[in-house]
């Protein structure tokens, strides 16, 4: 099952930054970028959030991201122009961070260091036993 998380990160006319969950659904179909743009419009039009209310969209880097913001946009502005949409995508920083953490710690490979690394926890446990 797949489930997709909207946030909603706004300031208040006090000027006090908020962030709230909008909405937390099973994905339904294909986790298509497309698919993905028609669960959030309809969380957007359940909270009456119209498009002039919308700042950006910040996702990891998955290019199906690239196509949920582009089919978004043009979508809500079908005006919108290209440049526009993509000034609109951000990369989650957290997620480039995490990347950037396991290429430092375990180069190329993570994941065979990861199998190599049960492998030896494994092995510990079999010469214990």
């Amino acid at each position: 099952m797949a489930f997709i998380s909207i946030f909603g990160h706004y300031i208040n006319k006090n000027q006090e930054y908020h962030s709230r969950l909008l909405a937390f659904r099973r994905q339904s179909g294909a986790h298509s970028g497309e698919n993905v743009a028609y669960t959030i419009e309809g969380v957007l039009k359940e909270w009456d959030i119209q498009r002039d209310r919308l700042g950006v969209a910040v996702g990891d880097n998955a290019s199906s991201n690239d196509t949920c913001v582009k089919a978004l946009y043009t979508q809500l502005d079908p005006a919108m122009r290209t440049t526009d949409v993509e000034a609109r995508r951000m990369r989650c920083l957290g997620h480039i961070l995490n990347l950037v953490a396991k290429a430092f710690l375990f180069g190329t490979s993570a994941d065979s260091f990861e199998l190599e690394s049960d492998n030896l926890i494994t092995l510990r446990q079999f010469e214990a036993d």
